[in-house]
């Protein structure tokens, strides 16, 4: 009997669901060997990733840009890679230990070529303190004993690129900053993905990364990741954060585009190069 993408995950989650947090596994998983430095949090990237499909975004290039701001241990570069083997992938990863992982996991399932930039994705190549959590957590604006790690300016890599496809963003609250910066070259990326961050400690700026993605051509699609209950005696989100969003960012499909390219249909064509 073949097992199925959620199958194997379900399998996985029983497996390991007594497995100590912050204790390194190996996990198999279609076919993968994915080191990880967290069993539930790799768990649950694979069912956010692969099973719930977040990232996919309909393309009919047969060599899409892909730009992954924080990608982590490498599940969503694996998963978007077997969706688009000739896809071009450029990978931003900021903390040194993490990177470990995602180049580790890389060689092990045959994308050694893929580059991975060990740069926190920012404002200016100046280099800036950043705070690792210790598996998918880790910011530029986290509170804590933080580390000088070096830095690249995202708008300076969009300069030299005339179209990025997909543009993934997992930064942490780095996103609006970032964004800002970015202003004027978003208007090449097809599509993007960001989720978003508020630090209980800074100002919320949901409103402005929505602002920054309607002003560079977007239409923007929102889930909230924490609903949670009674919002207005818990405050919402966790200890950190009290806003994490996910931001699904497409250009308007034309009117007279065939039903199947509309937004939410999961078999939807089109070329996302802008």
């Amino acid at each position: 009997m073949i097992s199925t993408p959620r199958a194997e995950l379900e399998r996985l989650y029983e497996a390991y669901k007594d497995h100590p947090r912050g204790k390194p596994a190996r996990i198999r998983y279609m076919g993968w060997t994915l080191e990880t430095p967290d069993a539930l949090s790799c768990l649950y990237q694979l069912k956010e990733i692969v099973v719930q499909g977040i990232y996919d975004f309909p393309c009919s290039r047969r060599d899409p840009v892909i730009i992954d701001c924080g990608a982590n241990i490498g599940v969503s570069a694996l998963h978007l890679a077997a969706r688009h083997p000739e896809a071009k992938l450029l990978l931003f990863e900021a903390d040194p230990r993490i990177a470990g992982y995602l180049e580790r996991n890389l060689a092990a399932n045959g994308l050694a070529h893929v580059p991975v930039v060990r740069r926190a994705v920012w404002v200016h190549d100046d280099g800036v303190d950043f705070v690792p959590e210790g598996a998918e957590g880790g910011s530029v604006l986290g509170v804590g004993q933080g580390r000088r790690v070096e830095s690249v300016r995202l708008r300076a890599v969009l300069e030299r690129l005339a179209r990025v496809d997909f543009l993934k963003m997992d930064i942490e609250g780095a996103e609006a900053e970032v964004l800002a910066d970015c202003a004027g070259q978003l208007g090449k990326v097809g599509f993007a993905f960001v989720e978003c961050h508020c630090w209980r400690h800074l100002p919320q700026n949901l409103h402005s990364v929505l602002a920054l993605l309607a002003g560079g051509g977007f239409r923007y699609y929102l889930e909230n990741i924490w609903p949670g209950n009674e919002p207005y005696l818990s405050g919402g989100g966790g200890p950190a954060m009290d806003v994490q969003v996910n931001v699904w960012a497409r250009r308007p499909v034309p009117a007279q585009a065939r039903p199947e390219d509309r937004p939410g249909n999961p078999d939807g064509g089109g070329d996302a190069g802008a």
